[in-house]
C-alpha cells in the first residue's frame, strides 16, 4: 500500500509512510507505534489521527483499547 509522507503528528514528525511500514513489518498496535515513532505521546493532538490510521491498516484491531484509548473505525 502506498501512502504518502502526510505527518499525522506535528511533535515527533511521524508520518502515515512509518506508521504503514511500521504495520507491514508486524508492529500494529497504538502503544508499540508510540514507542516507535513518538506519535501520541506529545501534545495528544494526533492522538484520533493516528488510531483512525491504525484502524484503516490493521483492521484487526479495530475495537482494540491501547493505552485506555479505544481503536474503533466506528467512532470515526
Amino acid at each position: 500500500m502506498l501512502i504518502t509522507r502526510n505527518i499525522v503528528c506535528r511533535c515527533s514528525g511521524t508520518t502515515e509512510e512509518q506508521i504503514s511500514k511500521l504495520v507491514d513489518h508486524g508492529i500494529d498496535d497504538l502503544e508499540s507505534l508510540s514507542r516507535a515513532t513518538g506519535g501520541c505521546s506529545g501534545c495528544g493532538a494526533c492522538d484520533a489521527d493516528i488510531m483512525a490510521l491504525l484502524a484503516r491498516l490493521s483492521p484487526c484491531n479495530a475495537g482494540g483499547n491501547l493505552r485506555g484509548k479505544t481503536v474503533s473505525s466506528a467512532s470515526f
